[in-house]
């Protein structure tokens, strides 16, 4: 894991402490055709009725008996058979099925395959956040935070965590100066509260947030710092409660603050406990004084 300063300072390097820290490199069907013997024609060739029962259609030939009752036309075998099997071609007006007859009609009220899977007229979801371009390198901003006028708190210039910024107590997503001095120890400010003075193994900065449902495969820290000794380096800490952390060595004393960075990823990780996820900032060696004017995480 390397840290570097801006183009203006030299390479830095994240070093070990304490121990904890490690480096990572249809079908159509036609209705039931009617049984030719239900089929029946007019008893005579005259066309007249004679009140007598239409005659059904024979299985063979016929007599040459008369279809109707006296005084009607005498239809041979043949003539009968021909006439009924013309019938049965051309189909009988009253009892024939036509296909397209047959078929139902399409059910014109019937919705589509998915609109059962959403409301009538629903709008469609709206497109998700649009991620805000990191500002000192590759990859989204999770948050940009700085100090300035003389305040203690956080100015918020982005904040992409799954969880609401506040200050309110028992808040797990804000960025809190912390001494633990005792009764009257508090964190100060440097260059007339152009950022956080943080001096010593008692005063850190810590900032708690929340990375669940996010995903990303590499996450950066900026910080833009100096060393608050006129004539020494400074070194921070960045630890995580859950994975540890390391030291960013030799933060320059230079009166610039300069843009410094550390590959954050072997510790931050997707679906971490919101809990403890948090990134805390303790000055750790060197002259032991650091004054810090903006943080900045970015993921990828």
């Amino acid at each position: 894991m390397t840290a570097c300063a801006d183009e203006t300072s030299p390479e830095r390097r994240l070093t070990a402490r304490d121990g904890y820290f490690a480096q990572r490199d249809v079908i159509v069907t036609s209705g039931d055709v009617a049984d030719p013997g239900d089929l029946t024609r007019p008893g005579g060739d005259d066309g007249e009725a004679d009140g007598s029962p239409d005659v059904a259609l024979p299985d063979g030939s016929r007599d040459g008996s008369s279809g109707g009752s006296s005084g009607g036309s005498t239809d041979t075998s043949n003539d009968a058979q021909d006439r009924l099997m013309s019938d049965l071609e051309r189909g009988t007006p009253d009892r024939a099925v036509s296909p397209d007859a047959a078929a139902p009609p399409p059910d014109a009220a019937a919705p589509p395959p998915d609109a059962a899977l959403r409301p009538p007229d629903a709008a469609p979801p709206p497109p998700g956040p649009t991620p805000v371009a990191c500002g000192q390198g590759p990859g989204s901003s999770l948050f940009q935070l700085h100090w300035g006028g003389g305040s203690h708190s956080a100015q918020v210039d982005v904040w992409e965590a799954n969880c609401e910024y506040s200050l309110a107590p028992g808040s797990a997503c804000n960025a809190l100066p912390i001494c633990r001095g005792g009764i009257g120890c508090e964190v100060g400010t440097a260059m007339m509260g152009y950022a956080l003075a943080l001096e010593g193994g008692n005063e850190y900065l810590q900032i708690r947030f929340d990375v669940t449902r996010l995903f990303f495969n590499r996450v950066t820290v900026y910080i833009q710092a100096r060393s608050l000794s006129p004539g020494a380096t400074s070194d921070l800490e960045f630890w995580s409660p859950l994975y540890g952390g390391g030291v960013l060595e030799g933060i320059s004393q230079e009166f610039e603050y300069h843009w410094y960075w550390v590959d954050w990823s072997d510790y931050l990780q997707p679906g971490d406990d919101p809990g403890l996820t948090a990134i805390r900032f303790t000055p750790a060696g060197g002259a032991g004084a650091v004054g810090l004017h903006a943080v900045e995480v970015c993921l990828e």
